[in-house]
């Protein structure tokens, strides 16, 4: 069983920082808290670049993602502590959208700080994401997301509506071990989220 590394608030900042950096130098505009979301969702969820779920998180941050009808989200703004805070990480909100201060120096700072925690692999993944997922629309990520949980039809969406993208993984994964074991199993026991 492999461990999970939990990343620290200040360490996640950085993530978050690396992400609205680099997404700002090569598309040369802010990046919405919903993208920011998805894209962080794609760099800590998927392999071979956003294109297949991993069994497990590359990393976990202090606030857990949760499944809403636009897919994965999370709140950044709780990461970066807050309105009282988000300022003395060099991030500015305008509207919708998240900024950096001194792009460059925010890159290289942010990707130093990952890679001198041994995050150098998640630091170029993330790079390799914002390049790859940057150019779509909000709409275009969300249903890109939404088709990679498996979560296509309206009534699939509804039933996982706030719920934690962890546990629907793992019900994801118990499910699967079901339908090849051919056991069978009370919905109760397997997704307790859904019966509380």
């Amino acid at each position: 069983m492999s461990v999970i590394k939990e990343l620290q608030r200040a360490v996640a900042v950085d993530l978050i920082r690396l992400v609205i950096a680099y997404y700002e130098k090569r598309f040369r505009e802010g990046v919405s808290a919903r993208k920011l979301a998805k894209l962080l969702f794609l760099a800590i969820y998927t392999t071979d670049e956003g294109v297949r779920l991993l069994d497990l998180p590359r990393v976990r941050l202090p606030e857990d993602f949760v499944i809403y009808r636009g897919g994965p989200s999370i709140r950044i703004g709780f990461l970066l502590g807050g309105a009282s805070e988000i300022g003395k990480y060099g991030v500015v909100k305008t509207g919708r959208k998240y900024y950096v201060k001194g792009v460059d120096q925010v890159l290289k700072e942010a990707s130093a700080s990952l890679k001198g925690r041994g995050l150098g692999d998640l630091a170029d993944y993330v790079l390799k994401i914002v390049d790859k997922f940057g150019p779509l629309s909000e709409r275009e990520l969300e249903r890109y997301t939404l088709d990679l949980l498996g979560l296509r039809d309206e009534v699939a969406k509804a039933l996982v509506f706030n719920m934690s993208l962890e546990a629907y993984l793992e019900g994801l994964k118990r499910l699967r071990k079901v339908q090849e074991s051919g056991e069978y199993v009370d919905e109760e026991e397997l997704y307790p989220d859904l019966f509380k």
